[in-house]
């Protein structure tokens, strides 16, 4: 296997994007502010850091980073407006698993629901092999709904 000069291009074009993320985050004022910003918004704030223009860069600079996500991904493939909803859902499923806001619990979460659906094989068609992920987050809805309206007395 091969690989194309599309492939070729996009690849070299993740790898200046990843530099440049680091290089903003770990080298920029701006980048040291957002990271401030993201870690405790209200110590960030106290300091005396432009907590707004902090939040105003990441969302243009992960708009940005989506854009061009986008535009490689059509280089490549045959893009169609239903592409990746069920990857959406496996994500909410693995973020309601995982705990919203702990990005760990995530990735943990998105551990158990790719092992869930693989192992779930060996017991149902693989047909329904996307169905596991959103079974998992309809019983996760059920069973923990304080993820969406708060600790419940």
């Amino acid at each position: 296997m091969s690989l194309t000069p599309t492939q070729i291009a996009i690849l070299l074009t993740t790898m200046v994007c990843v530099v440049a993320v680091y290089l903003l985050f770990h080298r920029s004022q701006l980048g040291k502010s957002m990271r401030a910003v993201s870690d405790n918004l209200e110590l960030a704030r106290v300091t005396g850091l432009n907590t707004k223009r902090a939040i105003q860069a990441a969302w243009v600079v992960s708009s940005a980073l989506a854009c061009i996500g986008g535009i490689l991904l059509a280089l490549d493939t045959n893009l169609q407006p239903g592409m990746g909803l069920i990857n959406l859902v496996k994500a909410f499923a693995a973020t309601l698993l995982g705990g919203v806001g702990n990005l760990w619990g995530a990735l943990l979460g998105g551990i158990a629901i790719g092992l869930a659906e693989n192992l779930g094989v060996l017991v149902i068609s693989p047909g329904y092999k996307d169905a596991i992920a959103f079974a998992i987050m309809v019983v996760l809805l059920l069973v923990r709904p304080v993820v969406f309206y708060g600790e419940q007395d």
